[in-house]
């Protein structure tokens, strides 16, 4: 049951990626080759998002039955009415600002701010509790420190790219629009800096690799015999000096001139019995 359980989920995630990289092939075309609006509206180019938010919903379902993870499917699914939104702003169907166009990731980013608070909280609570251990007092403080350093500097980019988008739409003079779109994206780049760090310690979802069904380590030497052999060597790179050559040599040579030498004697300790009385 385990295997076919990861075998579906090796599928349904081959189908999302697939979608996702439909998606990047339209919108570089879009963007490179610049085509007519009534040749390739933004619509179409977001129609694999649009496939992958409603097949996410699926797979998370079936992840949460299947006790997988579903960090990746959970992403696209609350998006879902962003991405509709980005396609009719993009298209000018909808002529709003970007402010009101950014209103689900704002509901998003909220409901995170008040996680994230909860989280700091529960933490400074935790930390001056004496029924938990140490270990775990710090696990709960790194968490809630990552996810804030992850949800804050989202939340500044959002706040820039807002405003800089909607001052250059509208043509106004403010200081925002002379903001370079480096530092509007530095927050984002920060979170997802977090993200990667973060990622080093997930567990969940399939632990193998491309369906190994064990650790790359022990797979690798499974598959390489040969490894084996030099895996417990312990090698010293680089040419030895004189002193050392000399006083190996004359280790080996004292080695030979004495045989005693090659045994060491030990003292013999007898064997004694100490029976407690009963």
């Amino acid at each position: 049951m385990a295997l076919r359980a990861d075998f579906y989920g090796l599928i349904l995630c081959t189908g999302e990626h697939a979608l996702l990289s439909m998606f990047e092939v339209l919108a570089c075309y879009k963007l490179q080759s610049a085509p007519p609006l009534e040749e390739l509206p933004w619509l179409l180019v977001f129609a694999p998002l649009f496939a992958l938010s409603l097949l996410s919903i699926v797979v998370a379902i079936w992840a949460i039955r299947h006790d997988k993870s579903f960090e990746f499917e959970l992403f696209f699914s609350i998006n879902v009415v962003e991405f509709v939104f980005l396609a009719f702003k993009l298209d000018t169907t909808l002529d709003w600002h970007w402010a009101i166009v950014f209103i689900p990731l704002w509901v998003v980013l909220s409901l995170s701010v008040v996680g994230v608070l909860y989280a700091l909280v529960l933490a400074v609570v935790l930390a001056r509790s004496v029924h938990m251990l140490a270990s775990q007092r710090r696990q709960h403080l790194y968490s809630a420190l990552c996810h804030t350093l992850l949800v804050i500097p989202i939340l500044i980019f959002l706040l820039l790219l807002t405003g800089k988008l909607d001052a250059v739409a509208w043509s106004d003079s403010e200081p925002v629009t002379q903001v370079p779109y480096i530092v509007v994206c530095t927050p984002l780049i920060i979170s997802l800096v977090c993200l990667v760090l973060m990622s080093f310690g997930a567990r969940g979802g399939n632990p193998w690799w491309f369906a190994m069904r064990a650790p790359f380590c022990t797979f690798l030497l499974e598959t390489c015999p040969c490894l084996k052999q030099y895996a417990n060597l312990s090698y010293k790179f680089g040419a030895s000096s004189d002193r050392d050559s000399a006083s190996a040599d004359a280790e080996r040579q004292s080695l030979r001139s004495d045989p005693s030498a090659k045994i060491p004697l030990r003292p013999i300790i007898p064997i004694r019995s100490i029976e407690s009385p009963d």
